[in-house]
């Protein structure tokens, strides 16, 4: 099942970071994809759900790609 959690909920920490969360928003800013020094690709980007929280979040190697 699904396991939301809110964009506050997030960035104030109250979740358990070894396990997956949902979040509902929208992609509301797109980066550049970018070669970190020891080789990875990323691709950042923001989601902002309907109360204008906005959350930083970045996609890693074959998923940026």
């Amino acid at each position: 099942g699904f396991k939301f959690k809110s964009i506050p909920d997030i960035k104030s920490g109250n979740f358990r970071e070894d396990l997956l969360v949902d979040v509902i928003g929208v992609v509301h800013e797109l980066g550049s994809p970018q070669t970190t020094m020891g080789g990875k690709l990323k691709f950042p980007f923001t989601i902002k759900d309907l109360s204008a929280n906005v959350v930083d979040c970045c996609l890693w190697d074959t998923l940026a790609a």
